[in-house]
């Protein structure tokens, strides 16, 4: 997969980047450890050693959460994004070692500076726990975090968390859609990478965009 997605890269010639998931942001010691973070972090590393520019296609979070509370609970939404984290590095886990409370409880410090009520003292290990049981009926911990089927509740489950999940999908498809439209004004050659569930939400609007400059 990363073979194929270097020679689309490669071919491409792109004059600026887009990926998913605020990988743009972060630091890259090798190929290898871009790779192990995944195809918007491997994209990434192709554009920085390219020295090309690489953007993200994610709103600010902050806009995120606050579009949220005009219309559910700060417990579900923090508890869609924790869920959320836990299904990806469920999938990280195959390739490096993670350290559950370790990394969920500095996650979650980083998440409710951006909109949330709660206090940055209070989140420890108990927090996080407690806050996670009504959810997925289990005292989750650093034994059976990875077991735990984290992907039907968000994205299976016709319930709270699966309706926040999917409202916050359809803001982010909506400002990628908006974000492209903008960079298209200064590049000419924009290589984007998404997932499934985004290129289908976004391929029409983004085929109206390329029509119309035509």
């Amino acid at each position: 997969m990363f073979d194929d997605i270097k020679n689309k890269f490669d071919s491409f010639k792109p004059d600026y980047v887009l990926v998913e998931g605020g990988f743009n942001d972060r630091y890259y010691k090798n190929e290898l450890d871009a790779k192990l973070q995944g195809e918007s972090g491997y994209v990434a590393y192709l554009a920085k050693e390219s020295n090309i520019a690489v953007g993200t296609m994610e709103p600010p979070t902050e806009e995120q959460i606050k579009k949220l509370l005009i219309t559910y609970d700060e417990d579900d939404i923090l508890v869609m994004y924790l869920l959320r984290q836990i299904y990806q590095i469920q999938r990280e886990s195959q390739n490096v070692d993670i350290n559950f409370f370790d990394y969920i409880t500095s996650f979650t410090k980083r998440y409710i500076s951006k909109g949330f009520s709660y206090s940055y003292e209070d989140v420890d290990n108990d927090f996080i726990t407690k806050l996670l049981e009504p959810y997925i009926n289990i005292k989750i911990d650093n034994d059976n975090w990875k077991q735990i089927d984290v992907h039907r509740v968000v994205y299976m489950n016709n319930g709270i968390i699966n309706s926040i999940y999917t409202d916050v999908l359809n803001y982010r498809d909506e400002y990628a859609v908006y974000i492209i439209s903008e960079k298209l004004k200064s590049y000419n050659r924009i290589f984007y990478i998404m997932g499934t569930d985004h290129m289908k939400a976004q391929q029409g609007e983004l085929r109206k965009i390329f029509d119309d400059m035509e």
